[in-house]
Parts: structure tokens; sequence; C-alpha cells
């Protein structure tokens, strides 16, 4: 196959960077699921008029409805145990580990599901990416990864592979702006039960007093997301998946500098992977 287009490329290393903003946000707020609910729901708001106008424009494909029902239900638990995860240990940890689960589980389905091949070039970009990510999220002295967070990470981990590979056949039939509204209400609606039930008082104190971190919480969520899947339309789950964690490497530096988390030599060692695997992915 022909090596990835500077387009679908770039297109990614944004979504990567405000991806990572939007986590260490999550992560300074204590994971407070309430924001990221609240935030979802004001985003959805905003991309109303759009979706809206497309939607009479050019119809709703009734075929798509499958994928956004699962990837509404899956987004469900990845928030839950995202945040979950963040209130349990630090963003260098968490978020490492999530999204390399992720680059693993997502290639091998994506090659297995949705008959994508992959070279052995980007197989090895593949591979050097999740060990990189993987090694960010476990060098940490003095402090081992405990069986709670590590089974939170596992279920954020699945939920990614899960929502991308339906996500990649989902936004190929309905137009992505109209595809991750209705994912956006979707999983906004079902997710309120959990929200109201658990975190009643923090949802009504964070509307009050934290509505415009929310709302720009889920714009940068939603507009990363928007990015990933019109680079779906254009390229491979398998490669596009990987190469969106280098928000890995942003994410490291982030909680090194404003959360005073440790750099090591380890997570440096990781970086410098990360960064030949995308090489590797770009080229393939």
């Amino acid at each position: 196959m022909g090596r990835m287009s500077v387009a679908v490329f770039g297109l990614v290393l944004i979504a990567a960077v405000t991806h990572a903003l939007w986590n260490f946000v999550a992560k300074r707020e204590s994971g407070n699921l309430s924001l990221l609910w609240i935030g979802n729901g004001l985003a959805a708001l905003c991309g109303l008029p759009f979706a809206a106008y497309l939607v009479f424009t050019t119809g709703l494909d009734m075929a798509a409805a499958p994928y956004l029902l699962a990837t509404s239900l899956i987004h469900v638990f990845y928030f839950i145990y995202l945040t979950k995860s963040y209130r349990q240990s630090d963003i260098s940890m968490v978020y490492p580990i999530t999204r390399g689960i992720g680059v693993a589980g997502t290639a091998l389905l994506g090659s297995l599901l949705l008959g994508e091949s992959v070279s052995t070039r980007g197989l090895l970009g593949i591979g050097t990416v999740c060990g990189g990510v993987l090694l960010i999220g476990l060098a940490r002295k003095g402090r081992r990864l405990d069986r709670r967070t590590a089974s939170y990470c596992l279920v954020t981990g699945g939920a990614i592979i899960g929502y991308s590979i339906a996500d990649k056949v989902g936004a190929n039939i309905l137009a992505p702006v109209v595809y991750l509204f209705l994912q956006t209400v979707m999983s906004t609606v079902f997710l309120a039960p959990y929200v109201l039930r658990t975190a009643r008082e923090t949802t009504i104190a964070t509307w009050r007093k934290r509505k415009l971190i929310s709302l720009a919480v889920g714009v940068c969520a939603m507009g990363t997301y928007l990015l990933i899947l019109f680079a779906f339309r254009l390229g491979q789950v398998s490669y596009i998946v990987p190469l969106r964690e280098s928000s890995v490497l942003i994410g490291a530096l982030l909680g090194a500098i404003f959360l005073k988390e440790r750099l090591t030599a380890a997570k440096g060692l990781g970086i410098v992977l990360i960064l030949a695997g995308l090489v590797a992915i770009k080229f393939a």
C-alpha cells in the first residue's frame, strides 16, 4: 500500500495535541465525570446547527444506526472508567497505558474485522508506538500499578478499541459532523442516569461554577474526534489510532511541567520509541 498522506498525518497530529489538552484538564479537575458529561451536552448544542443543516441537505442514512448505538454505549463506559482512572492515579501513568491498549487492540481488530492490510514497516511502527506508550505509563519509581487502576485502564483501553472500530465504519456511512453530533447526544443521554445517581451534587456544583471549563473541554473533545472521523474516511484505522497516540508525548510533558509528575529516563526512552514509531507509520 502507499504511504499515509500528508493530509491524514496532519489531521491526526492536530487531534493528538487537542486530545492531550482536554485529558490534561480532565485530570486537573480530579477526574470530574460531571464536568465531562456537561461538556458533552454543551458541545452537542454547539454542533446542532451544523448537523441539522447537513441532515436537511443530504439526508440521514439509517444504515449507520447500529454503529451509532454501539459507539454511544461504549463511550459511556469510556467516560466512566477514564475518570475513575484519573481519580486513582497520575495522568502520566493512566493516559499512556489506556492508549497503549487501544493501539494494540485496534491494529489487531482493524486487520481481522475490516480487512486492513498492514505492511511490515507499519507493523513495526505500531509495535514501537505501543511499546513506547506502555513504557511511559509503567516507568514509575516507587509506585506500582495497583490492581484497581489496572482494571480501570483495561476497560478504558477496551472501550477505545471498540469505539474506534465502530466509528471507522459509521463515519463512512454518515457525514462525520452528523455522526459525531448523534453520537455525542446519545452518549450524553445514556450516561445521564449514572451521573445523576452517583454525582448529583457534584453535577449541580459543576454547572454553577464550572460551566465555561465544561464547555471548553466538551468542544475540544468533540473537535478532536471530528478530526479523527475525517481521518478515518481517508486512511486505515490500524495506522490512525497509533499515530493519534503521539498525544501521549504531550500528556507526559504536561503532567511533568504543570502537575509536577516525574519525567524519568525510562519515560524519555518511551518518547523516543513513540517518535520512531510515528516515522515508521508515516512511511509505511
